[in-house]
Parts: C-alpha cells; sequence; structure tokens
C-alpha cells in the first residue's frame, strides 16, 4: 500500500504546484520525485518483514510511528502526503543533481516546519526565563471554567483575555469595563482595552487588562510579563488552520499566571508540551453545573411548539432570518438573533434583549456562535 501510495503522490499534480508554493520548480522537482519514488517504491517492495520494511522507512525519513497512528485517523491522507514530503525534501538535499544553492533553500524549509523540538525553538523569547504556573480549566460546557479564569484575571493588575472570536472577545471586554464578572463589585469596572482583526478600541492608555483573539494576543506589556492571561477554548490547539496561533500563545505568551480552558482532550497534550520547559501545571476538573436532557420528542417541524426561553440553532444568515419569521409569524413569539457577522453591539444588545426578564424578545434564533461561550 504504501509503494503504491507513493508513486500516486509523486505523480500528483498538486505535489507539484505545493513544492512550487517553496519555489521548487518543477524542472528540479519532477526529476527528483521520480527517482525519489522509485528508490522508495523499490526498497519497500523488497522488504519480507516489518522489521526490514520499518529500518528502511527509518532510513528514507519517513516516520513510521506517525504514519501507524495515522491509520486509525480520519485525516490518514493528509497526514501520509505530508509524511511524504518530508522525505522527499530530505532526499534532495543529498541529491548529487541538485546545486547546493537549492539545497541550501530546502534545507531551511526543512528546519522552519521541524515541530519535533517545539519548546526548543521558543528558547529565546523571554517567556522561557519566568517560571509559569499553568491552570488548566478542564470540563463540559456551563461548568464554570471560564468564569473562574476571568475571575482570576479580573483581579490582575495586568493580563488578557484571548479566545476564537471577536465575539467572546467582545463579551469579555464589555463585563471587564461593567464590572459583571464574577469577584468584582458591581459597577466596580476594570479599563479595558479590546483588540482583534477587525477593531480596536482604547478605553485607556494606562489599562492594565486586554481582550481579543487570540491571533493578536500581545506577548507580554511594555514594562514586562503580564500577571495573569487567560487563553479559551485550548482544544482549538488541534485544529489545522488555527491551531499554530494556540501553540504560540501558550509557549510564548509572558505571563506569571495562564489559565487555558478547554475540554479534557487537550489534558494530555498540554503536559507533552509544557513539562519539557518547565512549567508548573495545576489541572481543576469541573462537572456540568445544570443536567443536559435529551427531550422525549421532537417539535415536529411545529415551529408553533417553541417556548419562550428556547433556542433554534441554524448554520447560515439566510437561515436565521427564515426561522425567526416562522417563529414570530407562527407561534407569535418575538425572535433575538445571533450570528458570527453581527456587529458587536448589535449582538450586545440581541443577547441583552433574550437574557433580560423585561427583555422583548422570548425566543433565540442563533448559528453555531452560541457554541463557542457566548453567555446567552
Amino acid at each position: 500500500m504504501l509503494a503504491r501510495r507513493i508513486d500516486e503522490w509523486a505523480k500528483s499534480v498538486r505535489t507539484t504546484q505545493r513544492l512550487e508554493a517553496y519555489r521548487i520548480p518543477p524542472s528540479i522537482s519532477r526529476g527528483a520525485l521520480r527517482k525519489w519514488a522509485d528508490e522508495t517504491g523499490s526498497a519497500l517492495d523488497e522488504m519480507t518483514t516489518d522489521e526490514g520494511a520499518i529500518e528502511v522507512m527509518q532510513e528514507l525519513g519517513i516516520d513510521q510511528e506517525r504514519l501507524s497512528l495515522a491509520v486509525a485517523d480520519e485525516n490518514f491522507s493528509d497526514i501520509l502526503e505530508s509524511t511524504y514530503l518530508r522525505s522527499f525534501l530530505r532526499y534532495t538535499t543529498r541529491s548529487t543533481s541538485i546545486d547546493s544553492a537549492m539545497q541550501r533553500h530546502i534545507q531551511s524549509i526543512l528546519e522552519a516546519t521541524d515541530l519535533s523540538r517545539l519548546p526548543n525553538q521558543f528558547s529565546y523569547i523571554p517567556a522561557r526565563a519566568l517560571t509559569r504556573h499553568f491552570h488548566l480549566h478542564i470540563g463540559p460546557t456551563n461548568s464554570g471554567k471560564t468564569y473562574n479564569a476571568l475571575k482570576a484575571l479580573s483581579q490582575a493588575k495586568t493580563g488578557a483575555y484571548a479566545g476564537p472570536l471577536r465575539l467572546l472577545a467582545h463579551e469579555v471586554w464589555e463585563r471587564m469595563n461593567l464590572g459583571t464578572v464574577g469577584g468584582m463589585e458591581e459597577g466596580q469596572g476594570r479599563a479595558c482595552n479590546l483588540l482583534t482583526g477587525e477593531e480596536r478600541r482604547i478605553v485607556s492608555p494606562d489599562a492594565g487588562l486586554i481582550a481579543c483573539t487570540v491571533e493578536m494576543l500581545p506577548q507580554g506589556t511594555p514594562s514586562g510579563p503580564y500577571e495573569v492571561v487567560v487563553i479559551d477554548e485550548i482544544q482549538m490547539l488541534g485544529d489545522p488552520q488555527r491551531g499554530g496561533s494556540w501553540t504560540t500563545a501558550v509557549l510564548g505568551v509572558q505571563a506569571k499566571e495562564i489559565h487555558l480552558c478547554g475540554d479534557e482532550t487537550t489534558v494530555k497534550l498540554l503536559h507533552q508540551l509544557l513539562g519539557p520547559m518547565g512549567d508548573k501545571i495545576t489541572v481543576h476538573n469541573y462537572d456540568r453545573l445544570t443536567p443536559l436532557v435529551v427531550a422525549d420528542t421532537s417539535l415536529d417541524g411545529e415551529y408553533n411548539n417553541v417556548q419562550p426561553g428556547d433556542c433554534i440553532v441554524t448554520f447560515s444568515r439566510s437561515n436565521i432570518f427564515a426561522v425567526k419569521k416562522q417563529i414570530e409569524s407562527t407561534a407569535g413569539k418575538k425572535c433575538a438573533v445571533v450570528y458570527g457577522a453581527l456587529p458587536p453591539e448589535t449582538r450586545a444588545d440581541q443577547a441583552r434583549d433574550f437574557n433580560d426578564e423585561n427583555g422583548r424578545a422570548e425566543v433565540l434564533v442563533a448559528s453555531d456562535a452560541v457554541g463557542m461561550g457566548l453567555n446567552l
């Protein structure tokens, strides 16, 4: 199977295009790919034992352990292609048919994308000079993990909240300024600035707190490390597109105390990631505060069965407004709407209208943005 896939990968147009993105032109890659595939496939075909195949794969730079784990992974093809790519690039650095300048270029690519010693790559960052204390708040939705993390943040002189959505950053920013985070006296808010990819709100140049999306998290303050940093939805470490931002935040942020909020799937990974750096880790486990119960019967597609306090989740803006229209016309109940592209002020007004017992909205129609911790 491996030999056949190697040949398919080497002949793929997508492979040539990917190498072009690395500035390795087809005039170089096509011939090298044929030679690499022939040598690799032949070597594997000649092996009659598992031990022999493993030895050949090690010589070729193919990570056998990673491939074994990948067999059970839903992203098997992606992992296989990534493994073949690194094996091929290593092969080209030894090829006599490729000039030394191109070999140096390829070697620099291999070094820049080598994550096997990731913590060591951050050794120059001032965060390594700190003995940081990580608090892992682990539990399901509605268990109080983010509440306790934000409580610690609200009591710090300097700190930051970093989340996956601008809506979440905006909510924390608003709550800090209004003083509605647990542990804060009502109306005695803290000056907190907001920083996302779309907006920057400076409440005070001297504000000790900042709420931001994780990609925008500053590594530290101008005067030194933060006292407390909260990084929300830490399971996003595994996201194929955005996971690197969480990794950078965890490894590089300068803070004495760092609170990571998420589910139990990341605990082992975080111990492996943080252990080699000598940072202290404390795990706080949480249980759901209110029961989650599946109803015995459905609404049978009848919107007039919707009750006050219900939330209807759908997955496109057009569906949200279609469902809103159906509920208001059929059940006669006014709806609030929440979705990711709403301006933060509008989203806050809609959420407030639904949350407030004196609000006009009885039902919420939302996208899956509500699944990222919006307090509704």
